[in-house]
């Protein structure tokens, strides 16, 4: 495992990791593209790293589902290709899709939960099938590569949430590395609406209704806008520019389109739904869960109990678990800094960047684990105040662990208390605490004669919000549901590594 220089008495947490590379033949053709080595490079490396971030969505059936619609899309292509096209689902709470020129095409669980049907999500598979076949990659106005025209590596860095396996942290990170057309660029209105009425054709080619892709822009422009955020912000439309009349269009041009036979795999809402049943909504309990000011994490198999009290924010990202406080100001940074099991020979190693130890760390045993501890502290001057911290090492199931507990020299000895009770709060997870850790998931309801989706959601103890429901379902909150109507709620169920 590569581990990043330590960022000893620094809130700022970087992972670095070396890219892997790859044999890759001189050019390669696809969608009727073709692809130079560089681009090709750039895209298969942004592959790996999703391949090894762990966002992949661990469903065989969804991605077989989704990855069975893709290929019958594909056979409707008239460009050839000497190169499969791919379709994988992420395992991320943002509603969005994207292709690379490569023919990988991905799109995300939270994007999933927001549709009703087969056609909607042939109609986004397809979508994203006309970026590649177009060559949208290759056509920018400057007249250089871009190399994939979405905000990619942001939205991913953006979309793993929670304390990760240190190679996780690090194959997302080591993507800052890459072009910034990689990461900035967006499609033009031209290519996206080229991008419309190609998937529009394909779908109705395929037998699936060519207009549905106006119902998930609508979809998604509900749920954008519940978040209180504009419709361009935060999903597939930040990489997929609108406008208002886009949805018309794709319905007036979907009245021009002759519709081949028939065939779906699921040939009702209700088959559809029953596909995406058990998918999370909104944040995975994978990456951790607070409860209070105790920490718990499902995978790595630890608690810890950060320190209490409305003063201090706790933060959960894919590198750390962080607690800070303003006045004083102070923070407590949990992160994994190594695989093994001798907490001693990690700290042994353990160089600050800038500062120093007091003494060489001392071997001692929390909650039956193997830690080390030691303080150090880095010198005042030129307006900087002195700093005191606090370092302890623990190893648990295969990882090191290194808390670090910081502040001004003058309020250490008021907080030296919180530092070593988180410190030394540190333990194995107990079946109570896997219990405890929760995360909602889809489910599939019945409507009742003359129910309305409010007293539905009442009648199952749904957790879902009554405005996120109806936006999801596309109804109205308060009018009744048909009855016999298949209803998307969701429940707070226990997690499961393994689901």
């Amino acid at each position: 495992m590569h581990r990043p220089a330590s960022p000893f008495l620094h809130l700022a947490l970087f992972v670095v990791f070396a890219c892997m590379a790859l044999a890759l033949p001189a050019c390669t053709t696809i969608g009727g593209a073709t692809l130079g080595p560089t681009l090709q490079k750039q895209s298969l490396e942004l592959v790996r790293q999703l391949e090894e971030s762990g966002m992949i969505l661990d469903d065989a059936a969804l991605a077989d589902y989704v990855s069975a619609i893709g290929s019958r899309l594909v056979e409707k292509t008239s460009a050839a290709t000497d190169r499969p096209y791919h379709f994988a689902v992420l395992d991320a709470a943002e509603p969005n899709a994207f292709a690379l020129p490569t023919g990988h095409i991905y799109i995300s669980r939270g994007l999933l939960v927001l549709m009703a049907s087969e056609d909607e999500l042939a109609g986004v598979l397809g979508h994203e099938i006309g970026h590649v076949v177009e060559q949208h990659s290759l056509k920018q106005s400057t007249g250089q590569l871009a190399f994939a025209p979405i905000r990619l590596v942001t939205w991913i860095g953006g979309s793993i949430t929670g304390l990760v396996l240190p190679r996780v942290g690090g194959a997302i990170t080591a993507s800052g590395e890459l072009p910034a057309a990689l990461t900035g660029a967006t499609y033009s209105r031209k290519q996206e609406n080229e991008a419309d009425e190609v998937g529009q054709d394909l779908a109705a080619r395929a037998g699936w209704d060519p207009s549905a892709l106006s119902l998930v822009m609508d979809a998604l422009a509900r749920a954008v806008s519940l978040q209180g955020q504009d419709p361009n912000a935060s999903s597939w439309f930040s990489s997929h520019p609108t406008s208002p009349d886009r949805a018309a269009k794709i319905r007036s041009r979907a009245a021009d389109l002759v519709a081949g036979p028939a065939n779906p795999i699921a040939p009702s809402a209700r088959a559809f739904l029953a596909r995406l049943d058990g998918l999370v909504v909104g944040e995975s309990a994978k990456g951790g869960v607070f409860d209070g000011p105790e920490f718990l994490h499902p995978v790595l198999g630890f608690s810890v109990r950060l320190p209490a009290g409305d003063e201090w924010v706790r933060v959960n990202t894919e590198q750390a678990v962080v607690a800070l406080r303003e006045s004083p100001r102070a923070a407590v940074v949990l992160e994994v800094v190594a695989e093994g099991d001798d907490p001693m020979e990690v700290a042994r190693a353990f160089e600050p960047s800038t500062g120093k130890l007091d003494g060489a760390p001392k071997s001692e045993t929390v909650n039956g684990l193997p830690t080390a501890y030691a303080a150090g502290g880095v010198s005042g001057g030129w307006g900087r105040p002195a700093i005191r911290a606090s370092v302890r090492w623990i190893a648990h199931d295969g990882f090191v662990y290194r808390i670090v507990g910081q502040s001004t020299e003058e309020d250490q000895a008021a907080l030296a208390d919180e530092f070593d009770a988180a410190e030394r709060s540190f333990r194995a997870l107990t079946s109570d605490d896997r219990d405890r850790i929760r995360e909602s998931r889809l489910r599939i309801e019945t409507a009742k004669s003359g129910e309305d989706l409010a007293k539905l959601l009442e009648r199952v103890g749904s957790d879902w919000p009554l405005p996120e429901a109806a936006a999801a379902n596309a109804v109205d909150a308060n009018s009744p549901l048909a009855a016999g109507q298949p209803v998307k709620v969701t429940r707070r169920e226990r997690f499961e590594p393994d689901s």
